[in-house]
């Protein structure tokens, strides 16, 4: 930028020259002299005065003229990393994590956008962080009650939209967990809830498990009929029984077979799942009545 200022001040010192020498090759003193000395009429000498001049002058106008239009552009140059960091802060404010390109400036601006950029990554780590942390549980890492909520909410309107044909929910219960802690310890029953969530992530995937709280699990299929539901929960069950400590029970009940709402659905399964606990390690559906 500053070899780009040091040109543009030699050409208008050119021009200023110019100028200069045009001044004194018009002056009525150099036209007395061309008359004395070459023996040219006046008026001749008058009229080449005006085209020197007219000439003269409009090439100190289109030097001028170059000198304006480079210096837009240099300042144009300089000025827009500036606006794009500017830009950039006030989606940064609103959210929107814009990372800007690598552009051909200075040293100091360059720096300026990589720091930027840096900063944005971090912000950009750490505003994940913050959202996993409100949708998952601590201990376990299942999604919480209330990404619950929200998968319900959403499953409810694929319903009304004809996008989701059922909506099965699958209330798990760990089979005289009290009993388990009282006599394993605490630290026995966070392993065993942690054992049981990846238990059922394996089979049923991440997205469709939820801790509902305490020792009390949900899943969440879409498109499932109760035959079907029915199976994967016993294979959830079986595969409890055989790789963890403990057993589990679990309700099953369908949208929009056995509710129409969301919490409805819950206390539906809710009920299911009271009629297999009085058997422990069983899987039961809702029925009417």
């Amino acid at each position: 930028m500053k070899q780009f200022s040091r040109k543009i001040t030699a050409f208008i010192a050119f021009a200023v020259f110019c100028t200069s020498l045009l001044q004194l090759a018009v002056s009525d003193y150099a036209i007395r002299w061309s008359a004395g000395v070459l023996h040219l009429d006046v008026k001749e000498i008058v009229y080449m005065r005006q085209l020197v001049f007219f000439g003269g002058s409009t090439a100190v106008a289109v030097m001028l003229l170059v000198v304006l239009v480079l210096s837009t552009v240099a300042v144009r140059q300089a000025t827009k990393p500036l606006e794009m960091l500017s830009s950039a802060f006030v989606s940064l404010r609103q959210g929107q994590y814009q990372r800007l390109p690598a552009i051909r400036s200075g040293d100091d601006i360059q720096a300026l956008i990589a720091a930027y950029n840096e900063t944005v990554s971090e912000l950009e780590e750490v505003h994940n962080k913050l959202r996993t942390m409100a949708d998952r549980d601590g201990l376990t890492g299942a999604y919480n009650r209330r990404s619950l909520d929200k998968a319900l909410e959403a499953l409810d309107f694929g319903l009304d939209s004809g996008e989701v044909n059922h909506v099965s929910f699958l209330f798990i219960d760990i089979d005289s967990f009290k009993g388990f802690n009282d006599t394993n310890g605490h630290l026995a029953g966070d392993e065993a809830l942690r054992r049981i969530t990846a238990i059922l992530t394996r089979i049923v995937g991440d997205r469709s498990v939820f801790r509902y709280g305490g020792e009390e699990f949900a899943v969440v299929l879409r498109n499932y009929d109760l035959t079907q539901s029915l199976r994967i929960a016993e294979v959830l069950r079986r595969e409890v029984e055989k790789a963890a400590d403990v057993t589990i029970s679990i309700g099953v009940a369908l949208m929009p077979d056995h509710a129409l709402s969301g919490e409805v659905l819950i206390a539906r399964a809710d009920k299911a799942l009271y009629q297999a606990k009085e058997t422990r390690n069983a899987v039961a559906a809702y029925q009417h009545g």
